[in-house]
Formats: structure tokens, C-alpha cells, sequence
């Protein structure tokens, strides 16, 4: 968590540029969630504003590594220029983005157009990696011209044959707010849409050495668009355990079946099978201690992980899972929610109807319980990594396991009950029902926003 100033706040959004002086704050390990229904804009942005205040706060010498899926709000160009440049810092910042942020490509019947956050990076950073500050694009290709451009965009490390992203959301700091080897790692992108106009989560490390050293590797691969054998990246960079948690980089590589996902060589499966439902002593399910597992993730598209989850409900533990209509398949809501074979209720399905400014954006898993071959543990997953093969097979991706029990988990708990009492719409044993008319409000199709209306499917 950060303590200090939060920046004033236009009507638009943007930081009012007479309080974006840097003011001192203090770093700890913190898990922080922002609140898109608020009307409070210190709640709203509360993710992104744990990393301005980190940037804000970077020693002067010190060291920003940034990737970031798409950047399109100006504040954010504007802090990491600004640290940059500042004669009384020269921080070192260094951001690699996806080709999603070069421009707004056409679509939907709006006019393609420049984006100034990413204008403003570029020449004010630069683009030559020789030198201490510097933005780097992952490939892509535009289409078309004047107002009617489009994109074609491929991750840094995936497979440049596919179109692909490198979906990642991270920082490493090597000093800020009094802190050492800092990590960030988000859901949330530094644009509205799928920022502050969604159910977003940060978690902040310190001291880890061990993360931020991969980190800090995996961005040095994503500059230099690393290529690994079999695009099988997850191998190349295994992950290691630090101090407060264990990264995992992605494309992992797999021969998956039509239709379908290996689950030999899917992490997120792997996870899932170190859960048992019964053992515990003091956590899990109210007397009965049984296991609870949570998931909020935007993008579902993987059956194996639908099927898992399935089973364990079926095999006593507590499962819960928030997501969001538009974005998943079909066949694996049909899979949760299955109700022949259900033994215990099935899996209870909370969703978003559409892509509202307030679906959910996070992509996290909760686990309290009986988790490999231990009880009452309290385990958490989070970070860019949606449960869809593409998240999976072909994006540059990360998730990051959290150590430190409660401390950390307690909040994700926390944070899942109100997203779930936010969506207006449960599914269960293969029945319906709705409670409000959320589903009819205002969908992100507006690309003066951000990008997120272009490729939301990839977000």
C-alpha cells in the first residue's frame, strides 16, 4: 500500500497537472482493489493510483521497468515522462506496449485516430534501448490510412506467426517510497475502459528479490522480443520461489486436442489438481472445513479448467466464480453449471451480462483449504492471465502466486464477495436469474475512451 498524495482529478479523469508534483509516500506489500461503481474517483482509481504513486516516488537514479498491454491515459505518459526527464531524477524508464496502444484503429463506425499517451511516451522516452530511458512496441502492422487505419498486432515473445498481444500488466522499481526491489503486478490496463471503469486488482511486493529478478528478466526478454523453442516460453523461464510469491511466464507450449485443452501442460489445471476438499482443521467452509475456491476472471474459454472446478464442487469444496458474459464460451458456463451428476449444488456462477464500465477485469484464483498435501492454506494466483487458450498458447502473459497466507488473501476474499454482490446475474444447475437492469447499461464502444472496444476479447 501507498501513502501520500493522490492526484487531483479532472472530470474527465486525467490528473490535474498542478498536483502532479512528487510527494513522499511510504511502500509496503499490499493487495489494493479499485471500485468501478464508485462515484468516489480515489476508489475508482485506486489501481492505477498505486502506480502513479510508486512512479511519483521512484529515487532519483533508480529504475522503472513498465509492460503494458495498452496505455492510453495521458496522466500515466505524462508521470513516466516526467520522471524521465526531471533533472532532479533521471529516473531510468524503460516500457515496452503492445502494438494495441500506437493509435485507435477504425471500428464500429468511428474514425481511426493517434493516441497521445503513446505519442507522448515515444518522444519523450525515445525508442533506443542503448540509452537509459526508452519505449519499445511489440510487432505489428497498420492497415489502410487517414481516418480509416487498422491494426494488426503480435505479441514480443509468442509466436509472431499468429495475431497476438503481449497481454502483460507489470512493474519492477529498483527503488521507490524507501523500498528495494519493488514488483506491480495488475489487472487492470492504463486505459478507462479496462482500468478504472472495471473491477480491477494490484498487488505490491517489496524486498522479493527472487520475483523481481524475473520480472525484471521476463521484460528484458519481452524488449529484445525474445524467441524460445516450441514458443514454449512458460519452460524457458521457470518459475522460481522468492520470498512473497512464484511467477509464471507464458505462451506455455502443448498439443491440445480440437476444441479443447491439454490439462498436462495447462499451470492453471496443474494448480487445481493440488486441491483436495476435506482435511482441514481451522479454515474452509464454516464447520464443516471444507476447501473454498474462488475465481474472477474476465476471459473464459478453457474447458479443462471448467471441468476441474466442476469436480471439485462435486467433491464437497465451496466453488464460487465471478465472470463476464461476453467473454466466455459457451460450453464452459454449460460445464459449471451442469446439473446432472451435481451432488452438492454445483458450481455457483456470478456474471457481468455484458461489458458494462463495471464487468469484471480481474483475473484471479483463491484457494483456502487443503492445497498440496497441506491444510488450511490460503493460496491466491493473480496478475494478466484470463483462463483462455489464447492466455494460454499465444499471448505474453503472467500470473504470480502470493505467499504470506491471510495477510494477503484476506482482502482477495474480500474483495470477490462484493464483486459477486455486484453482478447482477447467477447461474447454477443450469437455471438463470437476474436481480437489477445493470446489463442494459452503457457498453465501452467508444474508442475516444480507450482501445478496449477494439479487441475487449483480448483484454
Amino acid at each position: 500500500m501507498v501513502a501520500g498524495a493522490v492526484l487531483g482529478l479532472t472530470s474527465s479523469g486525467q490528473a490535474s497537472t498542478a498536483v502532479q508534483a512528487r510527494q513522499s509516500a511510504v511502500i509496503s506489500m499490499s493487495a489494493v482493489f479499485n471500485d468501478p461503481t464508485s462515484n468516489d474517483w480515489a476508489k475508482k482509481y485506486a489501481v492505477s493510483n498505486e502506480f502513479d504513486t510508486l512512479v511519483s516516488n521512484a529515487a532519483p537514479g533508480s529504475t522503472i521497468k513498465l509492460s503494458m498491454y495498452d496505455i492510453t491515459l495521458e496522466r500515466e505518459a505524462h508521470l513516466l515522462v516526467d520522471a524521465a526527464k526531471d533533472p532532479t531524477r533521471r529516473v531510468h524508464v524503460q516500457v515496452v506496449t503492445d502494438g494495441t496502444s500506437v493509435i485507435f484503429p477504425a471500428s464500429k463506425g468511428h474514425a481511426s485516430r493517434s493516441n497521445h499517451a503513446y505519442d507522448l511516451l515515444k518522444q519523450g522516452l525515445g525508442t533506443d534501448t542503448r540509452k537509459a530511458s526508452w519505449l519499445v512496441t511489440c510487432p505489428y502492422e497498420i492497415h489502410g490510412s487517414g481516418t480509416h487505419k487498422t491494426l494488426t498486432t503480435h505479441a514480443c515473445i509468442g509466436d509472431r506467426r499468429k495475431r497476438a498481444i503481449n497481454h502483460t500488466k507489470f512493474a519492477v522499481f529498483s527503488r521507490t517510497g524507501g523500498k528495494s526491489n519493488v514488483t506491480y503486478v495488475t489487472s487492470g490496463n492504463l486505459t478507462l475502459g479496462s482500468g478504472p471503469y472495471a473491477w480491477n486488482n494490484a498487488v505490491t511486493l517489496t524486498g522479493d528479490v527472487t520475483t523481481y529478478n524475473a520480472y525484471a528478466g521476463f521484460h528484458s526478454d519481452l524488449a529484445h522480443k525474445r524467441k524460445v523453442p516450441r514458443n514454449d516460453y512458460f519452460s524457458y523461464r521457470r518459475p522460481l520461489a522468492g520470498s512473497l510469491g512464484r511467477a509464471y511466464f507464458f505462451p506455455e507450449a502443448g498439443h491440445d486436442p480440437k476444441g479443447d485443452i491439454d490439462p498436462r501442460t495447462d499451470v492453471v489445471a496443474g494448480f487445481l489438481n493440488k486441491v483436495a476438499c476435506t482435511g482441514n482443521h481451522t479454515t474452509g467452509t464454516p464447520g464443516s472445513h471444507h476447501t473454498i475456491v474462488r475465481a474472477a476472471v474476465a476471459w473464459w474459454s478453457r474447458p479443462d479448467i471448467a471441468r476441474k472446478l466442476w469436480a471439485l464442487d462435486n467433491a464437497g469444496c465451496d466453488v464460487e466464480v465471478v465472470m463476464t458474459r461476453d467473454a466466455y464460451d459457451a460450453k464452459v458456463l454449460g460445464i459449471m453449471t451442469r446439473a446432472s451428476g451435481a451432488r452438492h449444488g454445483g458450481v455457483k456462477v456470478h456474471y457481468f451480462p455484458n461489458l458494462n464500465h463495471d464487468y469484471v477485469h480481474s483475473k484471479y484464483l483463491l484457494v483456502e483449504g487443503y492445497y498440496n498435501g497441506k491444510p488450511d492454506a490460503k493460496v491466491v494466483w493473480t496478475g494478466s492471465h484470463n483462463f483462455s487458450g489464447t492466455a494460454l498458447r499465444t499471448f505474453d502473459e503472467t500470473t504470480l502466486q502470493l505467499f504470506g497466507g491471510g495477510r494477503l488473501y484476506a482482502p482477495f476474499a474480500a474483495n470477490f464477495k462484493t464483486v459477486a454482490a455486484a453482478a447482477p446475474c447467477i447461474r447454477q444447475m443450469s437455471k438463470t436469474r437476474c436481480f437489477n437492469s445493470r446489463e442494459t447499461a452503457r457498453m465501452v464502444t467508444n474508442p475516444q475512451d480507450d482501445n478496449s472496444a477494439v479487441i475487449l476479447e483480448q483484454d
